[in-house]
């Protein structure tokens, strides 16, 4: 069975692109199946059944996992059924016809202007750490990049002439996304100023951003800085994440006039009906859209 559970995250890896974090994931909520498989005594693959994965996503429910969380575990599934046809080991979908949770609607969080422009204030660029987290607090806002896209980001990704970072987002797809004159001052002063003192603490690395010690950062390194400087701003710290940046990229874009497409391609979504979500948040501008154009006041 471990062999077979290597090969599907290998599968994940190689033929379907995805990325380290939801091999992760995946790898955790396949433990977690594989545990009340054996708790019950079941075979894998031959006793799997749509009756036993229902019985899973009921106990998890249960156990007081998120609609989210159930939500990932019953599409882990899912792909580790569509593997086992794929790699000759069973002949069915062992979750067919299994309806998983739907996950309930939610607005993506955001903050004011005013609020990220504070956020942005906090790191002394006089220090190489400061500079170094002022960069990155631009790339997640002026570039809308995820944290996981900054932690992989190398020097060569970054076009001085044009102005533009290429980045790997979800699936390992590359987009090209244009840094606007704060970022690439920020991420300028970091790399011309004070990155080469941190490398020399760990030899010769091509990573973008590195932590004192000289090592590449992490996604979690992110989120830590993150939620530090949220915390020097006054702000609330759960409401504030690499992510929520992102989102006010996207939000502000759209709140000054930006098209709907442009803002997708920038935020490397695959459907423009994910990017359509960040519609609903700017109520302010639909409210003086329906004022200006409406007939009846």
């Amino acid at each position: 069975m471990e062999r077979l559970f290597e090969q599907f995250l290998a599968y994940l890896e190689l033929e379907m692109g995805c990325s380290p974090n939801t091999v992760d994931a995946y790898r955790r909520d396949l433990r977690v199946f594989l545990e009340f498989c054996r708790r019950r005594k079941l075979a894998v693959p031959n006793d799997l059944s749509p009756q036993v994965v229902s019985e899973f996503l009921r106990e998890q429910t249960r156990c007081g996992f998120s609609t989210a969380t159930v939500s990932r575990r019953h599409a882990c599934l899912r792909t580790f059924a569509r593997f086992l046809v794929y790699a000759g080991v069973s002949d069915r979908d062992f979750t067919r016809s299994v309806r998983g949770p739907k996950p309930p609607f939610r607005l993506p969080k955001f903050l004011t202007e005013r609020q990220v422009e504070r956020l942005l204030r906090m790191p002394d660029r006089t220090s190489p750490q400061g500079a170094r987290d002022a960069a990155i607090l631009e790339l997640l806002y002026g570039a809308g990049l995820r944290a996981s896209e900054i932690a992989s980001l190398n020097l060569e990704d970054v076009d001085w002439d044009t102005g533009v970072i290429r980045c790997r987002g979800k699936g390992n797809k590359v987009r090209i996304v244009p840094l606007g004159p704060s970022a690439l001052n920020s991420l300028h002063d970091w790399v011309e100023k004070y990155r080469s003192v941190l490398q020399l603490r760990n030899g010769a690395t091509n990573a973008l951003f590195l932590s004192r010690n000289g090592r590449r950062l992490l996604r979690v390194d992110i989120f830590r800085i993150v939620k530090r400087y949220a915390h020097e701003a006054g702000l609330a710290e759960d409401a504030v994440s690499p992510h929520v940046l992102r989102h006010c990229f996207a939000t502000h874009l759209l709140s000054r006039g930006a098209d709907l497409r442009s803002v997708q391609e920038l935020l490397g979504h695959a459907s423009v009906s994910t990017t359509q979500i960040y519609t609903h948040v700017d109520v302010r501008r639909l409210k003086e859209l329906h004022s200006r154009y409406h007939p009846r006041p």
